[in-house]
């Protein structure tokens, strides 16, 4: 017997859990939830683990939740999807979760038409999206390197004219001035340098536009104009809250994976500035409402 999921946001969870942090915070799958429930979303979650350690075979739970995920679309219960974060590049396509995602996101939201779910991406969900509509991921330049901690996007003015804007909801200010930054948690040195290229925009029929950029990063993240294909994704981690962001850059400074030099000017920026993930989140919420099918 077919057991059937009632309708909900597919969560993809991309890591596994990080010792030291998932016994606080959860994995990457936890922390947006908590995003989309701080931004009040009243649609149920479901998480799918779709990552995987590599130091065993995985080949059949990675077919079990493939095969469930592609069910529970096929039957019409999943309302949206959102790709986490992850520690793995985007473009580590020998990996075979990683291609059978590329493969999932694809068929089922590059390739769907006019029945395309809204998708949103956080960072490893922001940078596999962007390689699967044409544009190029890698490493960023050697003399800009990592973007750590609480960091300031300067906000691309033209996503509040777009169709079906996801912003106008949320950032606003009280005088109904929109907002022209906002401060998001960064934890890359993978980045995307380009928006899709004109070929990929017209066989999608689908237009996007840049949300906003860094001294470190121009593609800060990626919105949907106009077209089939809906697509919100965020360079940033707005699902990390500030005590977990000290925490991580503790731990990547414990791993050596980060210096000294770095650590001491992202936890300077941390606790600086004010941590607006959950407004992001009130966005992802909003874009899912107005694209939902």
């Amino acid at each position: 017997m077919t057991i059937t999921s009632p309708r909900h946001i597919a969560i993809i969870v991309t890591d596994t859990p990080i010792d030291g942090i998932y016994e606080k915070y959860g994995d990457f799958g936890d922390r947006s939830i908590n995003l989309l429930e701080s931004a009040e979303c009243k649609t149920p979650t479901k998480k799918y683990q779709v990552c995987f350690e590599e130091k065993s075979d995985y080949t059949e739970a990675l077919n079990n939740v493939f095969a469930e995920l592609e069910r529970n679309w096929n039957s019409g219960v999943i309302q949206a999807v959102l790709i986490t974060g992850s520690r793995t590049d985007s473009f580590a396509s020998h990996l075979p979760w990683v291609a059978r995602l590329d493969k999932f996101l694809k068929e089922y939201i590059l390739d769907a038409g006019n029945t395309t779910i809204p998708t949103a991406g956080i960072c490893f969900g922001h940078q596999i999206m962007a390689k699967m509509l044409g544009c190029k991921v890698g490493r960023n330049l050697p003399e800009l390197g990592y973007e750590l901690g609480i960091t300031t996007v300067e906000l691309n003015r033209e996503i509040f004219e777009i169709e079906k804007s996801p912003f106008l909801s949320s950032l606003v200010h009280e005088n109904s001035n929109l907002f022209d930054h906002l401060n998001i948690v960064e934890f890359h040195q993978d980045i995307v340098y380009d928006l899709p290229p004109p070929g990929v925009c017209e066989a999608l029929n689908t237009s996007f536009k840049g949300i906003g950029s860094t001294a470190k990063c121009a593609i800060q993240g990626i919105v949907t104009a106009n077209g089939n294909v809906k697509i919100l994704t965020f360079q940033g981690h707005p699902e990390f809250t500030t005590p977990e962001t000290l925490d991580m850059l503790q731990s990547d400074l414990d791993q050596n994976i980060i210096t000294k030099n770095q650590f001491e000017k992202s936890v300077y920026a941390t606790k600086s500035l004010n941590n607006q993930g959950v407004i992001i989140g009130k966005s992802i919420v909003e874009f899912f409402k107005l694209n939902s099918v």
